[in-house]
């Protein structure tokens, strides 16, 4: 019996090694770009850039501002003139004080008196003080026995104020001269009231 030689199994066919799947184009694209392909890989809308004004909106943009500023400017001149106008008024004023022939006894010199001075404050015991004037004419001074009077630049009259208490600065400044000085006199009382004009 003779003996075939024993045949080796066929060998299994070689394949060729399996390559990796190629990686998704957003990651590969991602890796290799800038920023701004980076912004479009993620998905991120672009931002246009803002569309320039017409000359009317640019107009009407300044005409805004302008605006703005002149409210602005016109509210603080508003405050600033309600602060002036709560600020009394002074007005430039002489007192003359005469003696019971008309002599003339004293003068001040150019006082500044608020408007809200009543006229009674004239003949008050601390004149000395207030007005400058001498000690012993102040001592002498009372509304019980002297007047005041208020020279009118007009008629050229001494108008004697009757009722001192209500009477102020203001309501007289209708009488003071082209230079808006007031004069007062201080008078003693007399009888006679021919050469006076009695005002309330």
């Amino acid at each position: 019996v003779s003996r075939k030689p024993a045949q080796e199994p066929p060998k299994p066919e070689q394949q060729p090694p399996a390559q990796p799947p190629p990686l998704p184009a957003v990651v590969a694209e991602a890796s290799t770009s800038a920023s701004p392909s980076h912004a479009k890989a993620q998905g991120l809308p672009r931002m246009k850039p803002p569309a320039p004004l017409s000359k009317a909106e640019q107009k009407a943009r300044e005409k805004d501002a302008a605006h703005g500023k002149l409210k602005s400017k016109s509210g603080r001149q508003s405050r600033a003139s309600s602060v002036a106008s709560q600020v009394p008024r002074v007005f430039p004023t002489q007192i003359v004080l005469k003696s019971d022939t008309g002599e003339e006894l004293w003068r001040s010199s150019e006082l500044f008196l608020s408007e809200n001075m009543r006229a009674a404050e004239l003949l008050s015991r601390d004149s000395s003080q207030r007005f400058n004037m001498p000690q012993e004419f102040a001592d002498a001074i009372q509304a019980d026995t002297h007047e005041l009077f208020v020279f009118d630049s007009v008629s050229g009259d001494y108008l004697q104020i009757a009722n001192l208490a209500s009477t102020n600065l203001q309501s007289l400044q209708r009488h003071a001269g082209n230079d808006g000085k007031l004069t007062m006199v201080i008078s003693p009382l007399e009888d006679s009231e021919d050469a006076f004009e009695t005002m309330g």
